[in-house]
């Protein structure tokens, strides 16, 4: 079963078969929860997410024990999928969402537009991106029934390759990888 949840830091993502594990940013906990507080309902649970919200992004290894301590019920709700590390309970913590959180949190993902595109999609990602598994890019491939290449660059990151010494020979075989994918997107025309 695809895991499809890079956002909130447990990053065990299946794809082909295969597992794959990487170490996801922690600031990206913090990010999800920005986006899921204005779905919160009660008022006051809504007013303590803003104020961890704040801290944490502030500062993510930030204290903020005592706030958690006041939140209500769907204040936990939402704080518990945000500090989770378990893929095996993401299933059950999206479930308990409100569902105007779980329908934003669906169209977060281009997987389901990916067969209504009319064209060709080119797709290169980095293998050592720590806020959206390569796996993602993997799905939207398989997604478009072939008309999709995708590309897994070795030395780059989410948004900037990764220091020079790390490999020249996977630098090399990025280089290769690119000028594939440009072929293909010439090819195209």
């Amino acid at each position: 079963m695809a895991n499809k949840a890079p956002l909130w830091g447990v990053q065990a993502n299946y794809f082909g078969g295969r597992h794959y594990w990487q170490p996801p940013e922690e600031f990206n906990r913090w990010k999800l929860l920005a986006l899921l507080v204005d779905f919160v309902e009660n008022g006051h649970d809504r007013q303590l997410l803003n104020r961890i919200t704040q801290r944490r992004l502030a500062d993510p290894s930030g204290d903020t024990r005592s706030i958690e301590a006041a939140l209500g019920p769907e204040g936990r709700t939402i704080l518990t999928l945000i500090l989770n590390r378990r893929a095996d309970a993401i299933a059950p913590l999206l479930a308990a969402l409100p569902a105007g959180a779980r329908t934003a949190i669906a169209r977060l993902s281009p997987l389901a537009a990916v067969p209504e595109l009319p064209g060709r999609l080119l797709i290169a990602h980095g293998a050592g991106d720590a806020s959206i598994p390569f796996t993602e890019s993997l799905r939207l491939a398989d997604a478009s029934h072939g008309r999709a290449t995708a590309v897994i660059l070795e030395t780059f990151e989410h948004t900037r390759p990764q220091p020079l010494w790390s490999s020249i020979s996977g630098r090399v075989r990025d280089g290769a990888r690119l000028i594939g994918l440009a072929d293909a997107l010439l090819a195209a025309r």
